[in-house]
């Protein structure tokens, strides 16, 4: 047996061990605590790192897509020499667990001849309950196993073509990215951005009886891969017929204000629209106006019909009564809107009449207390046959117009009192400027002078009023004044107005019955020198008291006739003593827009004969308005002038003989044309007579190497000068150095 002392020692041993075994314990218990903790930890970590991967991957395939219009396919999941593959143009394409990245996507959005991203609307993809998805980019996260799924199937990266739904569960770390979210970020809605979308901006003006060409183009969205890239379809609009002598192709037209069967091309089945690359307009119209075409494309985006891209564009298509250029031969009017709105131009200081781009003029602009007034021609542009830059001839010629009007604001009220004062197409002398409108001022003196209190008109005075020298104007006036003797009944209506005498100068003045303008009474007749002013049941018409005022589009034809005899019963006369003119006009006539001859196939509403001024051998011509305390917006368009001297005695076989009798200078200079030699040009002897022959332009100039021009003269405006007929003019002799372009007959 063993002795106490023994066992006693064994006994301190034990207990010495046992802090050691304890720290062990210890050590293990916190070691295993601690691999406890740090598991979550890392976990999170590798879980918000992936979400990072997923973001910058997200935003690269963005990139990708703004810089090529498609996103990148899956391929081989291997790098080459095209960047195009997902693991290319991402940055990283694994997870932060080092598993790869899971990318799903609508195979049509990697090419540009589907589309593209920004010529489709829809996909085939729909995730988590979100349609029309662009990709997915997912991770199965820290467990590794992929939880969302299509029809139970775990998801795998893969393009898709058919109609595909991902069940997507939160377990995962994934990320949507919608079409539309792409195409936003990817700048699809600029200014192209391959959207189908229209081309044009608007269509080439055409001209009757004149062959016409015209293409609309589209371009984007995604093109059918045969017969033709888009469908088309045309609408007209407020029509129940297509232009007269025009065709589309292809010709699906629709009539959506038609008056009695009115069809639509969102309402026409797909397969009826016309397919083709472009939709071309041809033919030979065989009326003019202005045409509003809608015009329809629409791409195979979805080949069901149900999501495809449309664009839509609306134009106007123009077709005038003449072919323009050539002077305005073979009957053309040498001056018109859609050609020459150029040479028109809004009298500085007015606020009443602006020009606009589609070859229009707004007058009144909805505004109170306006004046306005445009001029032809523009003294600061190049001239237009047969007019300088300054003035056009009208003595010995035959002046026609023609235009359309539109007051915008319907008047229903009983006596015309909603909306004022209308506007006056005015022909004023060629030497006043074109700054010239209406001098309120003077105006309300002659009415002063008159026993008229006019202290406060202003509107009624419709920017004739005031203008300096004799003018002569066809107002179209739609406010009842009795300041103005308006006819009784306040009735819209067109009258003859004139001008006055007032402090030994004369002026434009428009009160009926009043110095040289006639009455407007219903008593006048519609023969012979008839009435000056027409309204109410007069010619054989009934016009309602808001006549104008009904926002449809209303027309005038204007004749003005020279060399007239004293009754105005011959015009076109030779010799002297017949200096009177003979004004015509037609409102809302049916065909009278064409100006190559006088227009016969009805009588003219309003005849006038008066005396023409020497002072109006040269004219400017335009359209004035005003408005007071009541508002108005009318628009002019289609306007077109012809001044013809053909039914004229004229010096067309032997030309016009001009003669210098300068005193301010012995000799100018001249070229004819502007060509050729510079030939002197003295105030004495054989040489001061120049032969201006038909067609030609003299041009003067104040040295002898012909360098410094001082005017231009034509032919027909030297014809103007010549009132006695006998082809011989002259310039002043003033001694001033502008008196060698100063004219007169001789």
């Amino acid at each position: 047996m063993r002795s106490l002392s023994e066992t006693g020692n064994n006994a301190s041993r034990g207990i010495a061990l046992l802090p050691v075994i304890i720290i062990l314990l210890l050590i293990a218990t916190l070691f295993g605590l601690g691999m406890i903790a740090t598991g979550p930890i890392v976990k999170r970590t590798k879980t918000n790192d992936t979400k990072d991967i997923i973001e910058a991957a997200t935003k690269a395939i963005i990139s990708y897509a703004a810089a090529n219009n498609k996103i990148p396919i899956l391929d081989d999941s291997a790098a080459d020499g095209t960047i195009d593959e997902f693991v290319e143009v991402v940055t990283n394409p694994n997870d932060a667990f080092t598993k790869p990245l899971i990318y799903v996507y609508d195979n049509d959005l990697t090419s540009v001849t589907t589309g593209g991203v920004c010529g489709r609307s829809t996909t085939f993809i729909t995730a988590g309950g979100v349609s029309n998805v662009a990709f997915v980019i997912l991770s199965g996260g820290d467990d590794f196993a992929v939880e969302s799924n299509i029809g139970g199937t775990p998801v795998s990266s893969m393009s898709v073509s058919s109609s595909t739904t991902i069940n997507i569960v939160n377990t995962d770390i994934y990320k949507i990215v919608t079409l539309e979210e792409l195409k936003n970020k990817a700048g699809c809605y600029g200014a192209r951005g391959g959207r189908l979308m229209i081309l044009n901006n608007e269509l080439p003006s055409g001209f009757y009886n004149t062959a016409y060409n015209a293409t609309v183009f589209a371009a984007g969205g995604v093109p059918f891969s045969s017969g033709g890239n888009y469908r088309w379809c045309v609408e007209v609009n407020n029509r129940d017929t297509a232009p007269g002598g025009l065709s589309f192709n292809p010709n699906v037209v629709k009539f959506p204000n038609h008056s009695t069967s009115p069809s639509t091309c969102f309402g026409t089945a797909e397969t009826s629209w016309g397919q083709a690359n472009n939709l071309t307009i041809s033919g030979t119209p065989t009326e003019n106006g202005t045409f509003s075409l809608t015009f329809f494309a629409r791409d195979n985006n979805d080949p069901a019909a149900v999501n495809d891209n449309i664009a839509q564009q609306t134009l106007n298509l123009k077709i005038g009564r003449f072919v323009a250029g050539g002077g305005g031969g073979g009957g053309a009017p040498q001056i018109s809107f859609d050609q020459n709105m150029n040479n028109f131009v809004v009298a500085t200081g007015t606020n009443g009449a602006i020009i606009n781009a589609d070859n229009t003029l707004s007058l009144g602009l909805n505004q109170n207390n306006t004046t306005g007034c445009v001029w032809f021609p523009d003294p600061t542009k190049d001239p237009v046959e047969p007019c300088d830059e300054s003035n056009c001839p009208l003595s010995r010629q035959t002046m026609r117009a023609y235009f359309n009007f539109q007051f915008a604001n319907a008047d229903t009220s009983a006596n015309s009192t909603t909306y004022a004062d209308g506007f006056t197409f005015t022909v004023m002398p060629g030497d006043n400027s074109a700054t010239s409108c209406q001098d309120t001022t003077i105006c309300r003196s002659i009415d002063s002078s008159n026993g008229v209190d006019c202290s406060g008109c202003y509107g009624e005075y419709m920017g004739f009023c005031g203008i300096h020298g004799r003018p002569f104007a066809i107002e179209f006036d739609t406010y009842p004044n009795s300041t103005r003797n308006d006819p009784s009944g306040n009735y819209n209506h067109v009258a003859f107005v004139r001008e006055t005498s007032y402090g030994g100068s004369r002026y434009g003045y428009n009160r009926h019955n009043e110095s040289s303008n006639p009455a407007c009474t219903t008593g006048a007749s519609c023969t012979g020198n008839n009435p000056g002013c027409i309204f109410d049941s007069m010619c054989s018409k009934t016009y309602p008291v808001t006549w104008f005022e009904d926002a449809h589009a209303h027309n005038a034809r204007i004749e003005i006739r020279t060399k007239c005899n004293g009754t105005c019963s011959t015009c076109e006369n030779t010799g002297g003593g017949n200096n009177n003119a003979l004004i015509k006009v037609w409102v809302d006539c049916t065909n009278c827009d064409d100006l190559t001859s006088n227009f016969t196939d009805s009588s003219p509403q309003l005849t006038r004969c008066f005396p023409l001024d020497s002072s109006l051998n040269n004219i400017k011509f335009g359209f004035t308005e005003a408005t007071g305390a009541s508002q108005q917006n009318v628009t002019i368009s289609n306007f077109s002038a012809r001044f013809d001297a053909s039914a004229l005695p004229s010096c067309t076989a032997d030309g016009v003989e001009v003669r210098n009798r300068s005193t301010y200078q012995s000799t100018y200079y001249y070229k004819i044309n502007g060509t050729g030699s510079c030939n002197s040009w003295p105030n004495s002897g054989s040489s001061r007579d120049i032969m201006l022959n038909d067609g030609e332009t003299l041009y003067i100039y104040s040295n002898s190497s012909c360098t410094t021009q001082l005017c231009t003269t034509t032919f027909l405006q030297q014809t103007a000068y010549d009132t006695d007929g006998d082809c011989q003019t002259r310039t002043s002799n003033a001694s001033t150095s502008t008196a060698i372009c100063t004219f007169s007959d001789r």
